[in-house]
């Protein structure tokens, strides 16, 4: 969930990262043809720090595994649980999706890039080629945005 939290990722581009999309060098994430297509996702420092604790499995190519030898399933099950616990009924998982564009707004990353980043359908049809911040996969700012994540 701090994934979805720190990258602005839908839900079922999350549930099938691999780690051989993960870029650690480049700070980034190559993700293949997925909803609305292709993209890159620029990585801060926390997420990255939090990739490199996940455990590998053998056998199994996703950053969140299941037992299974496939993708982590129980997800939106994890999140009713926190979210009741927290007392957030109307909060949804996508809505991090959201909150990331937000924070990242209001750190002073402008609507362009946030835009791309996300890769929402709108901003691919406008833009049409990604911009070349994710075509060079550089790291995400995160001074301002990863303290405004820990409030």
């Amino acid at each position: 969930i701090r994934l979805l939290a720190l990258t602005g990722c839908r839900k079922s581009e999350l549930l099938t990262w691999q780690w051989d999309h993960v870029d650690f060098e480049r700070g980034c994430l190559r993700l293949p043809e997925l909803k609305p297509g292709a993209k890159v996702v620029p990585l801060g420092t926390p997420a990255l720090e939090l990739l490199s604790k996940l455990p590998h499995w053998e056998g199994n190519p996703y950053v969140l595994p299941s037992a299974k030898g496939m993708h982590f399933v129980g997800l939106q099950k994890a999140w009713d649980k926190i979210r009741r616990s927290a007392k957030l009924d109307d909060v949804r998982l996508h809505d991090l999706r959201h909150s990331f564009a937000s924070v990242a707004v209001a750190g002073g990353d402008s609507l362009y890039l946030v835009g791309n980043v996300l890769a929402t359908v709108k901003r691919r049809q406008q833009s049409g080629t990604p911009t070349s911040a994710m075509t060079r996969c550089a790291r995400w700012p995160t001074g301002r945005r990863r303290r405004l994540l820990r409030r």
